[in-house]
């Protein structure tokens, strides 16, 4: 009679530049070898991604005064970015935007690099949550200008500590990466170059409005929005979307 003795090997990586230790099963090691790069934050398990390398566009755009295209004029990965061009008004903006049913109910990650020439912008991370009878948002800024990392809760912004700068350059690639808890309605934590922002101290989203004839499911926002009355322009790639977060 043979007897099965119980697997103890498994896929162990080194601990990441955040001081987290990584251990993945099987399943998850075969999605990521399909998936793209994620060399900023490897927590959570990916359900959703875009490298723009595929002309078949995976988003919906929404257009104030400027244009959104598919460009090689620059990209993290790959061929191919997303740009972004602004109308030449102030606070003119235009974004791309992603929706999902296909999550668990748990921590939720959405990350973006981009890069920009420009000095007055800023970009925005917006995920929308809809669990079937409230709808909610969760808001990140970045501003280039004064290099102010925000997030906006209970209807006010509140401005992170400390400020980030960004050397412009459409060669240069940073990352923004937002976590929340859609379970208990809270902010978790932000991430932008070298530096990890705790937001677990923020109040929690209100609930802004109730749908209770639409079904549940997240919208990941990213506008790219001009903060003087001039056109700007900015590059996106590289877009993933996490569940299961941990703490």
């Amino acid at each position: 009679m043979v007897r099965i003795i119980p697997s103890s090997v498994f896929i162990k990586d080194p601990v990441d530049v955040w001081n987290k230790e990584q251990t993945i099963g099987l399943a998850e090691h075969a999605v990521r070898v399909h998936a793209p790069a994620i060399p900023f934050d490897r927590r959570g398990e990916i359900i959703l991604w875009d490298d723009y390398e595929s002309p078949t566009q995976k988003y919906v755009s929404i257009l104030g005064a400027g244009t959104i295209n598919r460009s090689n004029d620059t990209s993290k990965f790959g061929d191919f970015s997303t740009k972004i061009v602004t109308g030449s008004t102030l606070h003119d903006n235009s974004a791309i935007y992603y929706y999902t049913s296909d999550y668990r109910d748990s921590k939720i990650g959405a990350q973006i690099s981009f890069a920009s020439a420009d000095s007055t912008y800023s970009i925005w991370i917006v995920i929308r949550h809809y669990d079937g009878t409230n709808l909610r948002d969760y808001a990140l800024e970045y501003e280039k200008s004064s290099g102010e990392l925000s997030v906006f809760s209970d209807g006010t912004k509140y401005t992170l500590s400390p400020a980030v700068e960004y050397k412009a350059s459409i060669n240069n690639w940073g990352t923004l990466k937002f976590v929340i808890d859609i379970v208990n309605n809270e902010n978790v934590r932000a991430l932008f170059f070298r530096k990890e922002f705790d937001l677990s101290s923020h109040p929690e989203p209100k609930s802004i409005s109730s749908m209770p004839t639409e079904e549940p499911r997240l919208y990941i926002k990213f506008y790219y929005q001009a903060e003087e009355a001039a056109a700007k322009t900015g590059y996106l790639d590289n877009f993933i979307l996490t569940e299961n977060e941990p703490a």
